[in-house]
C-alpha cells in the first residue's frame, strides 16, 4: 500500500510515482491511495488531474476516461477524514 499525500497537476508525474511502487519484481498486489478531503486544495487538484486525463485519453485513445479509478469521484470526495483513514488502515491490514 502506498499513500501519496501530494498530488501533482501533471498526470505523468503521478504515473511515474505510481510506477516506482509497481516496479519490476513486485509480485504482491499494489494499492495506491490519494487522500482527498472535501473543501481542500487536494479536491481542486483531484478535479484538475481527472479532467486532464479525460482530455488526454480522448485525444490519444478516442475514449474519455479519468485518471482515478474510483467510479463516482464525488462520492469519494464527500467522505470525511475519519472514513478515509479507516479505509487506509483496513487496506494496510493493521
Amino acid at each position: 500500500v502506498a499513500i501519496i499525500n501530494d498530488m501533482d497537476c501533471v498526470p505523468a508525474k503521478m504515473l511515474q510515482a505510481e510506477d516506482r511502487v509497481w516496479r519490476i519484481g513486485q509480485k504482491e498486489e499494489v494499492t495506491i491511495i490519494y487522500p482527498v478531503y472535501k473543501d481542500t486544495i487536494e479536491e481542486v487538484v483531484f478535479n484538475i488531474v481527472n479532467e486532464k486525463m479525460k482530455n488526454i485519453t480522448e485525444a490519444i485513445e478516442g475514449k474519455r476516461e479519468g485518471y482515478f479509478d474510483v467510479g463516482d469521484s464525488e462520492a469519494i470526495i464527500k467522505k470525511d477524514k475519519e472514513t478515509i483513514l479507516q479505509e487506509i488502515f483496513s487496506k494496510l491490514k493493521l
